[in-house]
């Protein structure tokens, strides 16, 4: 899954009324379902089953002539049914009724569960879809009548004891589209990653009015609107989907394809106040791109040298679990030797300058405490793959956590893509994409300069 939001909002006005969110995973394999299951050929009242999935999987729209009962342990399952998402999570089930055409989804390595009901020997119903409380009772009467050496006795009583105590949950799992054709385009693309805590509305396609009407907060400017990739909306409005207080940096472009470490360092510091926001442009990025850069990248340990440099009070720590020279795979001979040479000389400026250098990798545990404590800044060193498409290292600006995310700034947006600034900015990374995205190299390396007050 790429982390990179679409620039669309989610729809004002839907409510989620279950518990859970679910993304589709990536591999995600599609399926059909099975009308009925093995054994419905033989006179039943329920047939049980289960398994677990190796892997995410995603079943097209199909009806079955039964009903149906679906329980999860060990992830999420999500189905849709018409205009309405149900979201399945531990402890709940989902009960549809026979005929319904539903859709589903379901995570990697969860243990799925179902039950088919004979209709015509099934003597409770329900309207449409709905939510029951998966007791303990109930999912061991289920669970008991996957057995196939019941005899007829023994599987009536516990059928007979499965309908007493099959009842509605009073959580129901259901999310209501919008219903209008405008914003249902939007609400299906939140749909489509609900991991994303935020949302973004570009200024070119709505007015101030009606971005604020729906619930949205406006951007600050960007701080760069001309200049390569620097063009977009004027405005961009934000609407967080989670109670959590992220500050809000100005956005600023990285004007070349090199000084994406330049502009993290100088816009973090500038959230700090140790910067100005307006002293910010060309000239200041390049000036900072020349006293950290290994030519043309910038190592971990030389950009922790020249933060130190520029702001001699402010606290600051790199991890890089390597003692090797990073960034240096695509190179061979003289051209990898002379900046290996540089990288070393870095380390010995960090020693000289007090700048610690610390062995270990950076956890995503220990930046998510580091950031949310709002103690530390941290610069990321990431390959560019999964946001992208190539594999450039890149380094991005962590300032904020949510639930299962963080959020970054990222200094560079692929006009050429279809992007804007809006999409760089405020971009909420989901942990286990910004684990894996941040392992660089042949060696599998994280990079990373936190920098503190000062």
């Amino acid at each position: 899954m790429s982390p990179r939001t679409s620039d669309v909002a989610a729809a004002a006005g839907v409510g989620v009324t279950g518990v859970g969110t679910w993304s589709r995973e990536p591999g995600t394999v599609t399926c059909r379902a099975s009308a009925v299951p093995p054994g419905a050929d033989a006179p039943f009242v329920i047939i049980s089953e289960s398994h677990v999935s190796g892997v995410p999987t995603e079943w097209e729209p199909h009806t079955h002539p039964l009903h149906e009962l679906v329980w999860v342990h060990g992830g999420t399952l999500v189905s849709r049914v018409a205009d309405r998402v149900f979201t399945v999570s531990e402890g709940q089930g989902l009960w549809m009724p026979a005929g319904v055409v539903h859709g589903g989804r379901l995570t990697a390595g969860v243990a799925f569960h179902d039950a088919f009901f004979a209709p015509e020997r099934t003597p409770v119903a329900f309207d449409g879809p709905t939510a029951i409380e998966m007791t303990p009772l109930l999912e061991s009467l289920l669970t008991h009548l996957v057995r196939t050496d019941l005899d007829a006795a023994a599987r009536a009583r516990a059928e007979s004891v499965v309908f007493d105590v099959l009842l509605p949950s009073e959580r129901q799992l259901a999310l209501q589209l919008p219903g209008d054709a405008r914003i249902d385009v939007i609400a299906e693309t939140l749909l489509e990653d609900p991991a994303d805590p935020r949302s973004l509305w570009e200024g070119w396609t709505v007015s101030a009015e009606d971005a604020v009407a729906s619930g949205f907060a406006p951007l600050r400017p960007p701080l760069t609107r001309e200049g390569p990739g620097a063009g977009g909306p004027g405005a961009g409005y934000v609407r967080w989907l989670v109670a959590e207080d992220v500050a809000e940096p100005a956005y600023y472009r990285q004007s070349t394809g090199f000084t994406c470490a330049a502009v993290t360092a100088l816009v973090a510091r500038a959230q700090a106040g140790a910067e100005r926001w307006e002293s910010l442009d060309r000239a200041a990025e390049l000036t900072f791109w020349r006293d950290a850069t290994n030519f043309p990248a910038c190592e971990p340990v030389g950009l922790g040298v020249a933060v130190r440099r520029r702001w001699p009070t402010a606290t600051v720590e790199v991890f890089l679990d390597t003692d090797e020279p990073v960034l240096l795979d695509h190179l061979s001979g003289s051209e990898r030797e002379w900046r290996a040479v540089l990288q070393q000389a870095s380390r010995a400026d960090a020693r000289r300058t007090g700048v610690p250098v610390d062995g270990r990798r950076l956890s995503l545990a220990e930046l998510r405490e580091a950031v949310g404590r709002r103690e530390r800044q941290v610069l990321l060193l990431v390959s560019l793959t999964t946001m992208q498409g190539f594999d450039v290292p890149h380094w991005v600006l962590c300032h904020g956590v949510v639930p299962g995310a963080v959020v970054l700034e990222d200094p560079w947006c692929n006009a050429a893509a279809g992007e804007s600034w809006v999409d760089a900015h405020l971009l909420p990374v989901p942990d286990a994409s910004l684990d894996a995205m941040s392992l660089l190299g042949e060696d599998r390396v994280r990079g990373a300069v936190l920098i503190g007050p000062g």
